[in-house]
């Protein structure tokens, strides 16, 4: 939810012709694509939503199928935004379609994060035993240790904070919804 704030106040400063640079978007990017995306989805992708499957003789297997789809999704629209950002500094057209891919990518992710806090999260609570629940942290701990560098996070939480601090200048006293 912090970084989809974060591209709402980099797309506004964009279209508003407030300071923000190619730059911003693309550490935006980059926190995405390798912190959500990669460390976020994949653990579901990958461990939860094939345990989920077989859970309760395929219960809700649809949609998990359509979480698994939004996943692609977001991962398309973050390629799309990467693309569009090569031509950052061609025109209004160009900064256009950038904002266009932004809150489409925007709307999207919020909609899969209020289906994962009001179906997914709930239903987990209840097909999984706490003992199940703590193998998955577990394991998704081991992930995080494999995938992800000593001071990994401590890297993307000082990039986040830098962009909050250069959209918030940026912003002045505007506030994003």
């Amino acid at each position: 939810k912090r970084m989809l704030y974060l591209v709402g106040k980099a797309t506004y400063c964009l279209e508003h012709g407030k300071p923000v640079s190619k730059e911003n978007f693309q550490d935006l990017v980059k926190v995405i694509a390798e912190f959500s995306d990669k460390h976020h989805q994949e653990k579901e992708d990958k461990v939860l939503f094939p345990a989920l499957k077989v859970k309760n003789d395929g219960e809700k297997k649809d949609f998990l199928g359509r979480l698994l789809m939004e996943h692609v999704s977001a991962r398309d629209a973050i390629r799309n935004l990467t693309g569009a950002l090569i031509h950052f500094d061609q025109g209004k057209k160009a900064k256009k379609k950038i904002a266009k891919i932004a809150h489409s990518y925007i709307k999207d992710m919020e909609k899969h994060i209020e289906m994962e806090e009001k179906i997914l999260f709930p239903w987990i609570n209840k097909v999984l035993t706490p003992d199940e629940q703590t193998m998955f942290i577990r394991k998704f701990e081991d992930m995080e240790k494999e995938d992800i560098a000593d001071g990994v996070h401590e890297k993307y939480s000082a990039m986040i904070e830098m962009l909050e601090k250069q959209l918030e200048i940026s912003m002045g006293n505007v506030k994003i919804l």
